[in-house]
């Protein structure tokens, strides 16, 4: 790419899972640091080198492209001591051989698990609360504050840092405290009530609630990625309300622009293909979908030759009814399943699709990165999804349909989108608000108000 011209304001941008991390994150960074420097922002990345996170996270080369040559990234080794204390801890959570029962509920003599077995589990607990809170990544924070320290990058005008992972945020609050920088603090989830986040102990939801409130508070600026965490953070934080802002997700116009034209490989059936690409995983879980449209299939009301549902990507449910209904419908052809492809390819695919899937329920403050590319596409979207962030975006843009996630609901919707199909209702300009070099310009702006405001507090 061609680099750009020098620019004299200067900001640490600390993004632990940077490009090559294949993250959902990724277009958001990439989206950033490539247009900064046209609004006066010289970025310097402090991220994580890839080889060195533990579990392994996905990675693509391709991403690194799409950035200017000449951005300097700092890359820090993760300390990583979970790969021998992850063998310990299974050893401490394991039980004795025909134990017979689960430590967790409440077992009659013949079947109660041994003490030993109960002080394993808690001291388990005790070790993974120990080495992975508030994420996996927590020894990677005085790595890479040590290792700003020693090396000579020059001086910088603010920090931003972007969470999840949480230690990002709190890797930058602490730099930006030993350099006396504003700080501004990038939320691409909620971090405290997330609702794809293990809450179930009190303990946790307490400190959750607390580093939330600190990292908050110390902040010059207060960045949610969907104009309803915006709401949410106003809510829990109104002392705070007058630094908290929204800037969506996006997608990146220019990259998009070369894949304009090109299509899959011809369709050799009649059927309408719903296209979802990404992991499903957790909440999104397709099981309403699949048993209402195996439903539908069954009562006759839907021809097995009409439709077929495709799933480009991690298929992480461990779900046995879930299962069994996909298996049954792969076996009348409508359900496929593959693995990751590469980004250029989904693209592609994107762009050939005849509708595109979303799958997003019980998360009202969260919209899915992918829903940007969805945009960018110009395709119609439906989105299986309860009432919050990513059905507001797409009613009041007018990218689709959205059907809450229940079964009745879901059956509707089908039979409404076969019979009468949909298009996207709006192909105004209303989308360029989510092209990134947009998205970067209100950023930039917003870098400036905090320089002005430190300089009038002091």
């Amino acid at each position: 790419m061609k680099t750009q011209e020098n620019t004299s304001k200067r900001v640490l941008f600390i993004a632990y899972g940077f490009p090559p991390f294949a993250t959902s994150a990724a277009n958001r960074f990439i989206g950033f640091c490539k247009h900064l420097r046209s609004f006066g922002w010289q970025p310097v990345v402090l991220a994580a080198l890839p080889s060195s996170e533990f579990p392994e996270w996905p990675t693509d080369e391709n991403l690194l492209r799409r950035l200017p040559d000449d951005l300097e990234i700092i890359r820090v080794a993760d300390a990583n001591p979970l790969v021998p204390l992850l063998s310990l801890k299974h050893k401490l959570a394991g039980f004795r051989k025909n134990s017979g029962g689960d430590p967790g509920e409440a077992a009659s003599p013949q079947t109660r698990v041994p003490l030993k077995s109960n002080m394993r589990l808690s001291i388990s607990k005790m070790v993974d609360f120990i080495f992975t809170y508030p994420d996996s990544q927590k020894f990677w924070k005085n790595r890479a504050v040590r290792k700003l320290e020693n090396q000579n990058i020059g001086s910088f005008d603010l920090v931003f840092a972007s969470g999840k992972p949480w230690t990002s945020l709190l890797t930058g609050l602490k730099i930006a405290g030993k350099l006396n920088l504003p700080f501004v603090a990038d939320f691409r989830d909620p971090w405290f009530n997330n609702p794809f986040a293990d809450q179930s102990r009190r303990i946790v939801q307490l400190k959750n609630a607390a580093l939330e409130q600190k990292v908050c508070e110390d902040s010059m600026l207060i960045i949610a990625n969907t104009a309803e965490l915006q709401k949410d953070f106003e809510r829990k934080y109104p002392h705070l309300k007058e630094k908290i802002i929204a800037i969506t997700n996006g997608f990146d116009k220019e990259y998009l622009a070369q894949f304009s034209g090109q299509v899959a490989a011809e369709k050799k059936s009649k059927r309408i293909e719903f296209a979802h690409f990404g992991t499903v995983y957790g909440q999104r879980n397709p099981k309403n979908l699949l048993i209402a449209l195996h439903e539908l299939i069954k009562e006759g009301k839907i021809a097995s030759t009409q439709v077929q549902l495709n799933f480009t990507g991690l298929w992480d449910i461990a779900d046995h009814e879930c299962e069994s209904v996909a298996r049954e419908l792969e076996k009348s052809g409508c359900l496929k399943r593959r693995s990751k492809i590469s980004q250029a390819q989904c693209v592609v695919e994107m762009n050939s699709a005849d509708i595109l899937l979303l799958l997003q329920p019980a998360a009202p403050l969260q919209i899915p990165a992918k829903l940007f590319e969805y945009i960018a596409t110009r395709r119609p979207v439906w989105a299986v999804c309860d009432a919050g962030a990513t059905t507001n975006l797409i009613n009041e843009n007018g990218l689709g349909m959205v059907t809450k996630n229940e079964k009745a609901d879901i059956k509707e919707g089908l039979l409404q989108i076969l019979q009468d199909s949909f298009a996207v209702a709006s192909q105004s300009n209303q989308i360029e608000q989510f092209d990134y070099f947009n998205l970067t310009r209100r950023l930039a702006g917003e870098f400036d108000a905090v320089l002005d405001k430190r300089k009038k507090d002091k």
